[in-house]
């Protein structure tokens, strides 16, 4: 199963770009050793989470990249409070170009930016906005539903393998884990929820 496969981005459109691929170790900071400014990236393998640190120290996941979804350092200023920082959950790859690559090949290129729209013009807000609206949700269980319901959407499948640890899922929905699991449990008994480790099966 695992997740819906989108248009890979064709050689020419990275060259065009003047990328470079750089690769990533596990939880490495991204654009962190860089003194280019307004850097982009567009993640070819593995996983990149957006995070914000407050005062206390506490991380919590803003926002979660996957194969395909491009990412930028302006999203680390729109960040209004605490430190904010793009850091690697698994070993990655990214294509790494400049903002004026990016804009200079969109002029150039109108025809293939239509091919390519799904994998180069992904919203940033669009997966920030749907995390707010998993967040405004009252309870736990309404909170995984909406999630689950969405990577059903993502994966293109009703069995959905979920992309990083439940550890990571408490985090995204801004709950307990040990509550959260609890919930997982009881959704299961009542016939909500099928599956077990990280392949689950939304049936509500």
């Amino acid at each position: 199963m695992g997740l819906k496969k989108r248009i890979p981005v064709p050689d020419f459109v990275l060259s065009a770009l003047s990328a470079r691929i750089v690769s990533f170790e596990k939880k490495e900071l991204v654009f962190q050793k860089s003194t280019e400014k307004h850097l982009m990236g567009l993640v070819l393998e593995g996983l990149v989470y957006l995070c914000v640190e407050n005062e206390a120290f506490e991380r919590h996941i803003l926002q979660i990249f996957r194969p395909g979804d491009m990412l930028s350092q302006s999203m680390l200023a729109q960040v209004g409070y605490g430190s904010s920082y793009l850091i690697t959950k698994s070993a990655s790859k990214l294509a790494c170009f400049s903002r004026d690559s990016f804009l200079k090949f969109c002029l150039e290129h109108p025809g293939e930016i239509r091919v390519q729209k799904e994998a180069l013009f992904k919203d940033p807000q669009t997966e920030l906005l749907s995390h707010s609206y998993i967040l405004h949700q009252k309870s736990i269980r309404e909170k995984l539903r909406v999630f689950l319901k969405r990577e059903q959407l993502l994966q293109g499948s009703e069995i959905i393998e979920l992309p990083f640890p439940y550890a990571d899922l408490a985090d995204y929905l801004s709950v307990d884990r040990t509550s959260m699991m609890k919930e997982i449990g009881k959704m299961k008994k009542e016939g909500l929820l099928a599956g077990k480790n990280h392949r689950l099966t939304l049936l509500f």
